[in-house]
């Protein structure tokens, strides 16, 4: 899907990221492999993209004039008074991965954000960059299917053991649950 695209900016920047390191050519030849892996999959998977451009850029525009509400439509009369992000949380997030997981994924986006400011974290800041960017372009779109924001709920559990995880081994530094057994 061409919604996919949205993971170009997180790429790029992580391929940029990369570059700091030593041999830059052969990671500027894997990056370019990739894309072209990326365009030609997409071609072949999609052939009608090219043999019906006309029809394919029409579908294309109608699909986003329903998504962004621009074309009203009896399915998605649902998410007419909605209030974008928060209805991701309070209506997605918790009867797709639980709410256990979505409280701990917030907590977890908070603290590696936290982390990866105060110790700048590279690559810490690509996993919230791309979460980000995903979330806040998804987010805002009139028609809230959970298909939309499904691709990021692996990364809100990610968060959420991150969390547990880093709290679990505070805790034992702090001794807090030796004192309570």
């Amino acid at each position: 899907k061409l919604t996919g695209l949205i993971f170009l900016p997180n790429l790029l920047l992580a391929h940029l990221v990369s570059l700091s390191g030593g041999e830059i050519l052969r990671r500027n030849v894997a990056f370019t492999l990739s894309i072209l892996i990326a365009i030609l999959t997409f071609l072949i998977v999609n052939p009608y993209s090219i043999l019906d451009y006309q029809a394919f850029t029409q579908k294309f525009e109608y699909t986003r004039n329903v998504s962004t509400g621009r074309i009203p439509i009896f399915w998605t009369v649902q998410f007419e008074k909605t209030t974008p992000y928060i209805f991701q949380f309070s209506n997605i997030f918790p009867w797709t991965v639980g709410w256990p997981v979505t409280i701990f994924g917030v907590l977890g986006l908070l603290y590696i954000s936290f982390q990866s400011f105060k110790n700048l974290s590279k690559d810490k800041f690509i996993l919230i960059f791309l979460l980000l960017v995903f979330f806040i372009y998804f987010g805002a779109i009139s028609a809230k299917w959970v298909r939309y924001i499904l691709p990021i709920s692996p990364i809100i559990c990610l968060l959420a053991a991150y969390f547990l995880i880093s709290f679990y081994n505070a805790s034992k530094r702090l001794k807090i649950f030796n004192r309570l057994t």
